[in-house]
């Protein structure tokens, strides 16, 4: 997707959450909080002073960005929201999902990175691509921050992130910045469904999102292009 933008003139800024990528591998699970990547990603964006950017939030971008997006107003001036959500302890059925997702990812010595995307994907992932997607962690010692990710998600009101992340949730209802919905069709029907936010948010109304067939997860390995084409056209349209 980078290329694309890149092409289109516009600076692309792709930071690395704590613990993933490039990045530092913290070691002990108790080293990260959904607050920490908040507050890491805040004074990341801050430093580098970025203004009036459009927000590209997939997954655990939405998690974290979000809360960004209403403390910092400044930094965006746009959203673009990617099979994502506000986890915020949202019931029993969500509280029984993430709970047997944890069991399922952390159920064995290895946490499965590349594994994990490929069989969260319609494309069929390359020996090379899974290969970069494992390069970051030479042993099991270097996963703290991927396994952690698991129990930081709120199932319950137990959980410390809940209670802000429903502030947050609240101050949606103020956010009247243009805000775009791209999800693929599988997970607009199973828990990602983009109509919440288009009821939540103000800027929502009347944009042109997407629900997009054909497309797992990690939609970002499946249909870069139509992500990127979709993204540039929200950019330029006259509304925003």
């Amino acid at each position: 997707m980078i290329p694309l933008f890149v092409a289109a003139g516009y600076r692309v800024i792709v930071p690395d959450f704590i613990g993933f990528g490039r990045s530092d591998k913290l070691a002990a699970d108790s080293d990260y909080s959904f607050q920490k990547h908040i507050d890491w990603l805040d004074l990341f964006l801050t430093s580098l002073n970025v203004k009036n950017a459009t927000g590209f939030f997939f997954d655990w971008g939405g998690y974290f960005g979000l809360p960004v997006a209403v403390r910092r107003a400044d930094i965006f001036s746009r959203l673009v929201l990617v099979n994502t959500t506000l986890p915020r302890a949202a019931g029993i059925v969500n509280a029984v999902w993430v709970a047997g997702w944890r069991r399922y990812i952390l159920k064995g010595p290895v946490f499965p990175i590349s594994a994990m995307v490929d069989k969260m994907t319609d494309t069929t992932m390359s020996n090379a691509e899974l290969a970069a997607l494992d390069a970051p962690y030479p042993d099991e010692t270097y996963k703290a921050g991927p396994r952690s990710f698991p129990q930081l998600i709120p199932a319950t009101a137990l959980n410390p992130a809940t209670k802000p992340n429903r502030a947050v949730w609240r101050q949606l209802a103020a956010w009247t910045k243009p805000t775009l919905t791209l999800v693929s069709e599988r997970l607009a029907k199973r828990g990602f469904n983009p109509k919440e936010f288009h009821r939540q948010i103000p800027g929502c109304h009347g944009q042109a999102h997407q629900v997009i067939a054909d497309a797992g997860f990690f939609i970002v390995e499946d249909c870069p292009q139509r992500l990127a084409e979709e993204t540039l056209r929200f950019i330029l349209a006259k509304n925003n």
